[in-house]
């Protein structure tokens, strides 16, 4: 009884990171394309990018860690991927400061924030697949005798 009810929470827990970092995602694109149309104040769009996707990087790895305590194969396969690519922004990020991976002179460059606009709609399509499998993995009916 315990165990179904912390399974299920840790499962809705999964399924809500996944819907907050697809919406994380979604304002990004929106903050970095109005970024991209005007350059006026890039400390502050990337400042606001900065403060959205802390959160979202940072979470990946409590995700990756439940995930792997639940034995939950196929999202592993995909959630894997998306860690390495979280932790190689980290690490080419142009400042030392964790709270700043959008740095405000590189993502003036419009050629730099098309690739940034890419990165997270991609992010966004990933992180709602994984929202869709745990969530079929919510609803779906196992036995667990």
């Amino acid at each position: 009884m315990f165990f179904n009810v912390l399974n299920s929470s840790l499962t809705v827990m999964q399924v809500a990171y996944c819907f907050g970092s697809c919406l994380a995602s979604v304002i990004s694109v929106i903050i970095a394309y109005d970024l991209h149309k005007s350059t006026n104040n890039p400390l502050v769009a990337s400042t606001l990018l900065n403060k959205i996707n802390i959160p979202v990087i940072l979470g990946n790895f409590p995700l990756l860690l439940i995930t792997l305590i639940k034995r939950q194969y196929l999202p592993l396969i995909f959630l894997i991927p998306i860690t390495l690519w979280h932790i190689r922004k980290i690490q080419k990020r142009p400042s030392r400061n964790i709270c700043q991976i959008y740095d405000s002179t590189t993502i003036v460059r419009k050629n730099e924030n098309k690739k940034n606009i890419l990165e997270l709609i991609f992010k966004g399509g990933y992180y709602s697949m994984l929202m869709i499998l745990y969530t079929y993995e919510f609803f779906s009916p196992t036995d667990k005798h």
